[in-house]
């Protein structure tokens, strides 16, 4: 909702009707500003405010509040342009009255851009990418949305919305795929959305009956166990892929004394033919057997832990 609501249908549609109609009726370019009518006045009064409430909320770290003096700005910004209607004013050829609500929608975009930079970063650069404007966003003081943007100065033609709305469809497909268990079994289940997940190609999956998660925590060791590992951190010097043998490296680690081989199946992770590895510094032991199934002599072994499916080396904090 607040994708669709608030980044679609009020910022962004407010920004994209601002600029499709400079570039369709004042050849894209910023049109001047005439006499200000009271309606003119409070938007850009309401502007001032917003970025002095705003910082206020913000200094207070009400970060939730702050953005909703933002949107609540926002809003009375769509209100005006739905308000003043420019489209009758260039029917009517009343072009100074639309002239002035544009220049003003405008000023109020990059208001808007100014105050929302914190909150959506690359979005507010987007805005001030269509709207041309060459000083970075995020060097801009909250208190510089009364900057007016010069008469004449031309816009981006070409103008796409900056946010697109995310029909069911696509978040029932995003639910499905990326959320969590209790979620995923809540949508399959919906009968409801049936209709929609066929449309999407997403036909409902057999629930099935939780199984009980295994424990994966290994057995703790004890700190005298612990301490007979001869953990040294070594460079490491080639990496050679094993014979028949997919997922195994051969590596040849310098330990200072002496160099030592390690086979590690890491392949999937690190590559033999990548450069990642070389030069760089591993942890190993030196004193822990290696697996009865390595076809080569492996001395000491790599430390390496795993997050989710992806294997990791561990590497000293200052290892280059």
């Amino acid at each position: 909702d607040s994708i669709n609501n608030d980044l679609a249908d009020i910022l962004g549609n407010f920004v994209h009707r601002t600029l499709i109609f400079i570039n369709n009726n004042f050849e894209g370019k910023i049109p001047t500003r005439n006499k200000l009518e009271k309606e003119d006045k409070d938007i850009l009064s309401s502007l001032e405010e917003a970025a002095k409430n705003a910082d206020s909320e913000m200094r207070k770290l009400e970060f939730q509040r702050t953005l909703l003096v933002i949107f609540d700005f926002a809003r009375e910004c769509n209100k005006y342009f739905q308000s003043k209607k420019p489209w009758a004013d260039m029917k009517s050829n009343n072009t100074e009255r639309a002239a002035t609500t544009l220049n003003i929608c405008a000023q109020c975009s990059r208001g808007l851009a100014v105050l929302l930079a914190p909150y959506i970063p690359f979005s507010a650069e987007k805005i001030f990418e269509q709207l041309k404007l060459k000083k970075s966003v995020h060097n801009q003081s909250w208190f510089s949305v009364t900057e007016e943007i010069p008469n004449g100065h031309k816009v981006k033609q070409n103008i796409h919305p900056i946010f697109k709305k995310i029909e069911l469809e696509e978040i029932i497909e995003l639910g499905l795929k990326w959320g969590s268990e209790s979620i995923k079994e809540l949508l399959e289940k919906n009968p409801n959305l049936d209709p929609l997940k066929k449309k999407k190609k997403l036909a409902p999956k057999k629930v099935e009956q939780k199984k009980k998660v295994e424990k994966v925590t290994k057995e703790l060791i004890s700190f005298k166990e612990f301490q007979k590992l001869d953990l040294r951190v070594g460079t490491i010097k080639t990496v050679e892929p094993v014979k028949d043998a997919d997922k195994l490296v051969k590596i040849i680690v310098d330990i200072g004394i002496e160099k030592r081989q390690i086979v590690a199946g890491i392949a999937e992770r690190y590559k033999p033919s990548g450069t990642f590895l070389r030069g760089t510094s591993t942890e190993i032991s030196g004193s822990a057997d290696a697996a009865n199934n390595i076809p080569l002599d492996s001395t000491p072994l790599i430390l390496a832990g795993s997050r989710l499916t992806t294997i990791m080396i561990c590497f000293p904090i200052n290892s280059s």
